[in-house]
């Protein structure tokens, strides 16, 4: 395709409210946003779509927070690894007849694995910053305290369409007829958390919400025929893991799967006012309603229809995690280990390309006690854990591990992909879970697809 020039444009929400501010809000019963590109012979550059608002969290009287500046004395907080991103549920993407082209769910929890793993302390202090408002920071000090007033946001969407740099048309004549983004917010419990009970009851709200972006012109004035357009989606899955071996069988029914990771978080922690929603823990094991005794994952094999694959071994973090007090032979966790290997295939399933080479995930965040006392935001008194960055609220750990489990089947970096169209993926794991320590296990499929075109607009969305 052959673009001319470019144009900006800003659009305010379909569905925008009475007033002035177009606020939106869970709490009071306006939790969805749409946003509608209209049909003209223009093509969308998907990469350039901001979503920008004003953020503002209230405590339960309505009056703003007095965070401080420590973190555990912070009234009402934001996960500070994916800032502002806490309040967004899902992102819908859609032909203005309503063909489905992405339903990106629990997009937070995405965000909360492909941000950290792709980004390193820099990025962090500085772009992601800005594109955050200042509510995504590498110190949990600074989310804090811009959550004292209004935050102004300008967040990229970050599904798979919307982040894939693609140029896609939107005329009713060899166009989709224009694009429908659908964004549903997060309840208060999800987005927000605070260590002090009299806090239950925060809120956040948004307000000035408009979507900018930029439209390709393209030569001559009108689009040209395409008959197809490849770009890249995400889908997701949520189970439970509750034993010390298990197997967890998902049948996608897609045909182009390039990577499938998954992170944990403690199944009470969802909804859990008191905890962090977007912690990426390891796995560990309750004691009195707290999870604060490592079970780590002792081995992972990825499999299509029982079959190891792409894998022919099973990842197997045994030895390395083999507690050196226990008794000779018993599974522990060792605190001087770092299980690599587990590491490695996680984050080269997450990056979309392997050419994002910065991360927080390393030895300090993961798990090598001689590194502790030098990450950024521990306090010596507070990594007996040894699981990285510990704020603790209501005897319950906040840990700061980048933590998770996946595989790419594009092992030769040429664009490969693997068909479960036929054939169920399943993950069978195995650790040392107690059986009443439940985990939440959210999986996520980066996979291709493709959307068929023809000069009267989209035939079909296959993937």
């Amino acid at each position: 395709m052959s673009i001319a020039s470019v144009t900006n444009f800003e659009i305010s929400p379909l569905n925008q409210s009475s007033g002035s501010n177009n606020t939106f809000s869970y709490r009071n019963g306006n939790p969805i946003i749409t946003m509608r590109l209209p049909s003209t012979q223009m093509f969308v550059l998907t990469n350039t779509l901001r979503l920008n608002y004003v953020l503002r969290v209230f405590q339960p009287d309505g009056s703003p927070p007095t965070n401080s500046v420590t973190p555990a004395a912070g009234q009402v907080l934001m996960s500070d690894r994916i800032g502002n991103n806490s309040i967004f549920d899902s992102v819908n993407v859609s032909t203005s007849t309503n063909s489905s082209i992405e339903s990106c769910r629990n997009y937070g929890r995405l965000l909360a694995s492909s941000i950290p793993a792709t980004s390193g302390w820099n990025e962090y202090s500085t772009h992601l910053s800005h594109w955050f408002g200042g509510s995504c920071s590498s110190n949990l000090d600074v989310t804090a305290k811009c959550l004292n007033q209004g935050v102004q946001c300008s967040s990229p969407l970050l599904t798979g369409v919307l982040g894939s740099g693609q140029a896609i048309p939107l005329g009713d004549v060899n166009g989709i007829g224009g694009m429908i983004i659908t964004i549903q917010l997060n309840s208060n419990n999800q987005a927000l958390f605070s260590s002090l009970p009299a806090m239950s009851g925060a809120y956040y709200e948004i307000s000035e919400v408009t979507l900018t972006g930029k439209y390709g012109i393209p030569v001559g004035g009108s689009l040209p025929p395409i008959s197809n357009i490849r770009f890249s989606a995400y889908q997701s899955y949520y189970d439970v893991i509750n034993t010390n071996d298990s197997t967890h069988s998902i049948d996608s029914k897609l045909s182009a799967v390039s990577s499938v990771f998954s992170n944990f978080l403690p199944t009470t922690s969802i909804q859990n006012f008191s905890q962090d929603s977007y912690q990426t823990p390891g796995l560990s094991n309750q004691v009195a309603g707290s999870y604060v005794t490592p079970a780590p994952l002792r081995t992972i094999n990825f499999m299509r229809s029982g079959i190891k694959f792409p894998l022919q071994t099973a990842i197997d973090e045994t030895s390395l995690r083999q507690s050196t007090t226990a008794a000779a032979g018993a599974f522990g966790a060792k605190l001087n280990s770092y299980d690599a290997l587990r590491q490695y295939y996680f984050q080269d399933a997450v990056r979309l390309t392997r050419n994002d080479i910065d991360s927080l995930a390393g030895g300090r965040s993961e798990g090598l006690l001689s590194l502790f006392n030098n990450v950024k935001n521990d306090s010596p008194a507070q990594t007996v854990l040894g699981q990285g960055r510990v704020v603790t609220f209501n005897s319950s750990p906040l840990l700061g591990r980048v933590f998770g489990i996946g595989v790419r089947y594009d092992g030769a970096g040429v664009g490969a992909t693997a068909s479960f169209k036929n054939s169920p993926y399943s993950v069978r794991l195995t650790s040392s879970l107690d059986g009443v320590s439940p985990y939440s296990l959210y999986t996520f499929f980066l996979y291709q697809t493709i959307m068929t075109l023809n000069p009267n607009g989209v035939v079909s969305v296959s993937s």
